[in-house]
């Protein structure tokens, strides 16, 4: 092009002028403004003016420059992204068949004072100009893919670490959520026998389980906490401090004072007023308070029911339905007094259990499930019927992901 318009053809060399501006002037702006979008088509539009002006004040499609815009969607992408050479492209496509329509009208393209053997030393130059180009865009590519291969290697290794770290500290959290629950060899103190499933999503739980013994009484305790891993095990941590306070301090044992109580303490130290933007965080609980004297069984729920499995049958004792915390409709809690018998069994659990999908046909286990499962294995020892349900869960997610933590807690009276 610069040998061509060395010889006099005043308006392509403005063109050429124009054009080779814009496409300095581009770097200052990238480097100023540390922006790239638009400087970075400014560029390729500086280029592709330029071509497409060279093209039309020579031979149009039979120019030597013509070949160029091959290059357009290439310098397209390095600069501006997949979106942006796939357009220019689009628009080099479109100027050469604009130019071979000019062609095949016989349009008479401005007139040139340059010798077909200079016509066909620039088709030369431009033939290894275009060669030179793309053994370029070659090797750049190959830089690039390996710096970006670099690039991409550093930062996995950096989340790799960071992901270590976080691990680690959620590990730790496990132990100091695991070392304030209680030991399930404090219901065997009490109680013929019992379990405890207590599987965890995501290493730190939402659900907890809390026991106690005051006053010749046994409180038990299976909640579940909004949301789950950290934010629930920091939910769960906070409902173990106040029902510490509630029952071991205060004294208090019948359930539904401790879900009143405990409801207070929740709204307090999160600071809910019932405002429609504040967080809805709270616990859906269920209590147990054991009477081995009167063999009786207060219970209270929170939107957590618990079964009672006696002479070979199973009922279920309906909870209140509202959460521990702040809620729109609140209501108070009540409780039922249950009457039962030497052998009887009361299942306790959060809704981890029933509301895992998996199976053949990818549905949830059911509350209807577990009452089957558990009528099915009620005349067991409480460890077998443990490792039965444990089995059966196994059994039913299969490759299914677990949804939610989940608590089970069996008592044989």
């Amino acid at each position: 092009s610069v040998l061509y318009f060395a010889l006099d053809h005043m308006i392509g060399g403005y063109i050429l002028l124009s054009g080779a501006l814009v496409a300095c002037v581009v770097p200052f702006v990238i480097r100023k403004y540390n922006c790239t979008t638009l400087p970075a088509n400014v560029s390729v539009g500086a280029m592709f003016y330029t071509l497409a002006g060279l093209c039309y004040m020579t031979d149009g499609i039979l120019a030597p420059n013509s070949m160029w815009f091959v290059a357009i969607p290439v310098v397209g992408v390095f600069t501006g992204g997949i979106l942006a050479g796939v357009v220019w492209g689009c628009l080099a496509v479109i100027f050469e068949l604009f130019l071979y329509f000019l062609e095949l009208t016989n349009y008479n393209f401005p007139s040139h004072p340059l010798s077909v053997d200079t016509l066909k030393f620039m088709q030369a130059v431009a033939n290894w100009g275009l060669i030179l180009f793309m053994l370029w865009f070659a090797m750049a590519y190959e830089t690039i893919k390996e710096e970006m291969f670099k690039e991409i290697s550093f930062k996995n290794m950096q989340m790799e670490q960071q992901k270590k770290k976080i691990i680690q500290s959620i590990t730790y959290a496990e132990k100091i959520q695991n070392s304030v629950l209680p030991r399930q060899s404090f219901l065997n103190r009490f109680f013929e026998e019992s379990f405890v499933i207590y599987k965890p999503r995501d290493i730190v739980s939402g659900d907890f389980y809390w026991f106690s013994d005051v006053d010749n009484c046994v409180v038990v305790v299976c909640a579940d906490c909004t949301g789950h891993g950290v934010p629930g095990g920091l939910m769960s941590m906070l409902g173990v401090s106040h029902l510490n306070e509630i029952v071991n301090h205060q004294k208090i044992i019948e359930p539904a004072e401790i879900l009143e109580s405990l409801r207070k303490k929740i709204k307090e130290s999160l600071h809910q007023t019932g405002n429609r933007d504040e967080q809805k965080d709270g616990l859906d609980m269920s209590v147990c308070v054991f009477n081995p004297q009167s063999c009786q069984v207060k219970f209270a729920g929170a939107n957590n029911a618990v079964f009672l499995v006696h002479n070979g049958q199973l009922e279920e004792f309906k909870p209140t339905r509202n959460p521990i915390g702040v809620h729109s409709k609140e209501v108070s809690f009540t409780q039922e007094t249950i009457s039962v018998e030497k052998w009887d069994q009361v299942f306790m659990f959060t809704d981890g259990y029933v509301d895992q999908f998996g199976g053949e046909k990818n549905r949830q286990f059911s509350k209807t499930g577990l009452k089957n499962k558990i009528m099915q294995y009620c005349n067991m020892p409480m460890n077998e019927q443990k490792t039965r349900l444990e089995a059966d869960l196994s059994d039913w997610m299969k490759d299914h992901d677990q949804l939610d933590d989940i608590t089970l807690i069996g008592i044989r009276v």
